[in-house]
This record gives structure tokens, C-alpha cells and sequence, in this order.
């Protein structure tokens, strides 16, 4: 029987691993936004955005399918090398038929804008195939996803210094991002060879293949329509944007999106290590320690989205003149807009993935995102020709909270009156906090990094030091207590 870790023991390696993400993104994008300018920008992401359709149909929803299998079944070894094989079959086939497709589109002159960019974006394919993150999620094995994604964020981080020199340097620069994604997926590849390449091969006929279609399509169709519905208001902002509107305001868009998405998969750090545990409490009929763990997510989403949002709004022209650079001033209208997207992103999260999707009710969680994408379609009709970027922001909020109401309504058993109690503290410590930054902001002169830094810090403290006064210190007093004792340690 395969060892659990600890819950405590993955968050912080999932944190890390989180906080890797951040900043790479915070040291490399400051740097190509200043070189490639709104424009290249634009152009890099509208091709990723483009294929990432193309990549979503090769992976089927696979990596949540796949990461919730492989978490029930990782103490049976032939159940779970079964499962594995199978899964990867499935995805080799809808892998060879997405790049069939494109590789049409692009041979043919189909695809008119960008086919450069496009064609090295289409690398992403093959690298989602290899990539099988979902197994390491699932076995609960953070600790190895950490330490690979160090080592090549680390080697991206030098090679685009190195060789990203002008705004010229706009093809360079994606396929270095590719080649990143690329070293990821290949050391995990091999990882899970070594572990089940036997048993893999094993598998591997087409008798199989066709059994494997049998056993698991159904389900990951089902899982695959949430991943698609999803991506609209993911990546056809940016597709729609690049179409009705320009590159420029693509760039400021997804400068924006950028920032709080980093800052989104710090809220998501914890909540992504629950899911293949929830998946397991689930499959034992452990109800009461799944109904801990989903008030533990919602208490931490709560805990860090409501000091985040207010933060981003107060100092968001600073936020994204000292990301991006003064070219890109307009888009911190953007950012204001989308930085309630940490709160509802999520709490749709919890609610479908930590909730629905264990409890094998992913059908409703399609409802609610079919519902998000139809809102989000319709609005970036009506709004991106006269809103441009600001268009593109207000339709991601509005179709994140139609699938919010939709989802609470769904899950709203599982909160009762005393869960928003904690919640009422965080709201009243935040209100605190935006006293102090917004008088601070008042004085202290914008753009300069030190002052930001100096404000972002302070709010922070003020936040702290307000749940402790009002004794809510769940998520305060481990970090306290680490730091007592290490301080302790070293003297």
C-alpha cells in the first residue's frame, strides 16, 4: 500500500512550486514586454491562445480525468498501470489527430495570421502528450514536479536573457517558451518510464487501445467538454481580441491576465493538492474528512483572494507599469477589472474540481461552465468592438460569476450560515488593510519599486496583524510558529 503524505507535506512543495511560477514570470516578463513592446507581445500570445484549442482536443481532458484515477487506484500497482496505460492510449490517438488537423490548416494557407508563431506553438501538442502531470498529481508525488520545474525555469530564465536582445527577436522568443514546456514534459516522460514502461508496452496493442476507448471515453468526453467550454473564456478573449481589435490591445490584455493569473495559482496552491485526497476520501465513503477539506480550501481562498483583489486595485497602475513597462499604462483599467477573478476562479474551482468532480457529478459542473462560455461569447460580441481590452475584462468576470451563482447554488449544502464566519474576519482585516495603502498611496509617489514594495509589504502586516488581534490565525499560526522555532534554532 502506497504511503500518503501529508496534506502539509504537498502544500509546500505545491507552494514552492507555485512561488516558482510566479517568479519566473515576475523576472522574465518585465524583461521581453520592455523588448518585444505591446505588439510582439500580442503576436506570442495569440498564438498561444490559437493553439491551445488545438491542444486541449489532443489532451481530452486527461490531466483531471487521469489525476483522479490514478488517485484511487494508486495502491493497486496492475489497477493503476491499467489505468495509466489506457489513459496515455487515448491520449496518443486524439494527440495524432490534433496535429493532423492542424498541420492541414497550416499546409493549406488556411491560417492566415501568424503561421510562424502558430507552427512552433504546435510543438505544445506533442509536449501535452509526454507531459502526464496528472500522474504525479495523482500519486501525490509534488515533490518531484518541484524540483524539475526549478531546474528548467532556471535554464529558461537564462536562455531568454541571453538571447532575447530586440523586437525582432518575437519567433525566438516563443520557441524558447516551447522548448521550456518541452523540457518539462520530457523529464516527466521518462520518470514515469522508468517507474511503468514495462507495463506500458505491455499494454500497448491495439486490442487494448480499443478496450481502453470502451472503458474510459464516455467519462473523459465528459471531463474533456468541461476542459473546452472552460478554455472559451481562457483563450478566446485573447483569439477575439486579436481578430476585432489589435495586437496592442492583446498585449495589454494579456499582460493583465498574466499578473493575476500568477497570483490566482497562488490561491489554487492548496486547493490543487486536495483534489486527488478528496478523490480518495470519496472512494472510502470518508464524508466527514471531505467536508473538513472543502471548508479548509474555502477558508484559504477567502484568506488570501480578499487582501490580493484589493491590493491589485489600489496599486494597479504601478503593478503594471513596474511589470511591463510604461508602454503598457493603459491596461491597468484591465487589471482592476480582472482581479476579482482570483476570488470566483477560485471558488469555482472548489466547487467543481474539489466537490462535484470527486463526488463524479462532473455533469453539472459542464452545466455551469457551458452556461460561463455562452455568457462570455455573447458578451465579448457586444463588448470587445467598443471596449477593446476593458471588453475583454468585463466578459471574463461576468462569465466566471454566472458560473459562480450556478455553482453555489449547486454546492450550497456544503455551506451552512457558521461556515462564513471566517470569511466576515478576512473582509473586516481587509477593509483595514486598504485604509492604510490607500493613505499610504496618497503620499507615496507611483512607478518607483521600492515604494511599491514598501506598500505591498505594509498592507500586508496590517492584514496580519488584524486577524491576530481578532484571533483568527489558522492559516497565520503555522508560519508564526516556524519561524518561532527557527529563530530558536539558530540562536
Amino acid at each position: 500500500k502506497m504511503a500518503l503524505p501529508s496534506v502539509k507535506h504537498n502544500f509546500f512543495f505545491n507552494l514552492i512550486n507555485t512561488l516558482i511560477k510566479i517568479v519566473f514570470p515576475l523576472i522574465v516578463f518585465p524583461y521581453v514586454s520592455r523588448i518585444l513592446l505591446p505588439e510582439g507581445i500580442g503576436r506570442v500570445n495569440y498564438a498561444e491562445a490559437f493553439v491551445s484549442y488545438f491542444v486541449l482536443f489532443s489532451s481530452l481532458g486527461i490531466p483531471v480525468y487521469g489525476l483522479r484515477e490514478v488517485a484511487k487506484h494508486r495502491n493497486d500497482l496492475p489497477a493503476l498501470q491499467k489505468k495509466l496505460a489506457g489513459v496515455f492510449s487515448i491520449n496518443i490517438v486524439f494527440s495524432i489527430a490534433s496535429y493532423s488537423i492542424l498541420a492541414f490548416l497550416v499546409f493549406f494557407n488556411f491560417i492566415g495570421k501568424e503561421p510562424q508563431l502558430i507552427l512552433i506553438n504546435s510543438s505544445l501538442i506533442l509536449f501535452s502528450l509526454l507531459d502526464m502531470e496528472w500522474y504525479f498529481q495523482g500519486t501525490e508525488n509534488y515533490k518531484f514536479i518541484t524540483i524539475r520545474n526549478v531546474i528548467l525555469k532556471m535554464i529558461s530564465l537564462v536562455l531568454i536573457f541571453i538571447f532575447i536582445r530586440s523586437n525582432d527577436d518575437v519567433l525566438l522568443y516563443a520557441a524558447l517558451l516551447a522548448i521550456g514546456v518541452g523540457g518539462n514534459s520530457l523529464f516527466n516522460f521518462s520518470y514515469v518510464l522508468s517507474k511503468h514502461g514495462k507495463a506500458l508496452l505491455k499494454h500497448f496493442n491495439l486490442k487494448f487501445i480499443i478496450s481502453s476507448f470502451s472503458e474510459h471515453l464516455r467519462s473523459i468526453l465528459i471531463t474533456s467538454s468541461m476542459a473546452l467550454a472552460g478554455s472559451i473564456y481562457l483563450s478566446l478573449d485573447v483569439v477575439m481580441l486579436g481578430q476585432i481589435s489589435s495586437n496592442e490591445e492583446v498585449g495589454f490584455y494579456s499582460a493583465s491576465i498574466k499578473i493575476v493569473r500568477v497570483l490566482i495559482s497562488v490561491v489554487l496552491a492548496l486547493s490543487t493538492v486536495l483534489l486527488p485526497r478528496a478523490s480518495l476520501h470519496v472512494k472510502n465513503d470518508e464524508m466527514k474528512q471531505f467536508n473538513d477539506l472543502i471548508k479548509l480550501s474555502f477558508n484559504f481562498i477567502c484568506f488570501l483572494s480578499f487582501p490580493c483583489i484589493a491590493g491589485i486595485v489600489i496599486l494597479s497602475d504601478s503593478i503594471i507599469v513596474l511589470f511591463s513597462g510604461m508602454n503598457f499604462y493603459p491596461a491597468h483599467q484591465v487589471i482592476e477589472l480582472l482581479a476579482i477573478l482570483m476570488f470566483l476562479v477560485s471558488m469555482n474551482n472548489l466547487f467543481g474540481m474539489q466537490i462535484l468532480y470527486p463526488l463524479n457529478k462532473e455533469r453539472l459542473f459542464l452545466i455551469a461552465i457551458l452556461i460561463g462560455a455562452a455568457v462570455n461569447v455573447i458578451s465579448n460580441l457586444i463588448l470587445i468592438p467598443h471596449y477593446n481590452a476593458i471588453g475583454a475584462a468585463i466578459s471574463s468576470v461576468l462569465a466566471e460569476f454566472f458560473i459562480f451563482i450556478t455553482l453555489f447554488i449547486v454546492n450550497r449544502k456544503f455551506f451552512e450560515a457558521a461556515t462564513f464566519k471566517k470569511p466576515l474576519r478576512y473582509i473586516l482585516a481587509t477593509v483595514i488593510m486598504c485604509a492604510v495603502v490607500m493613505t499610504l498611496n496618497h503620499f507615496i509617489p507611483p512607478f518607483k519599486l521600492l515604494n511599491t514594495a514598501a506598500m505591498i509589504l505594509t498592507g500586508g502586516l496590517c492584514y496580519v496583524i488584524t486577524l491576530v488581534l481578532l484571533k483568527e490565525t489558522d492559516f497565520i499560526k503555522p508560519i508564526l510558529v516556524s519561524i518561532s522555532s527557527r529563530l530558536k534554532s539558530n540562536g
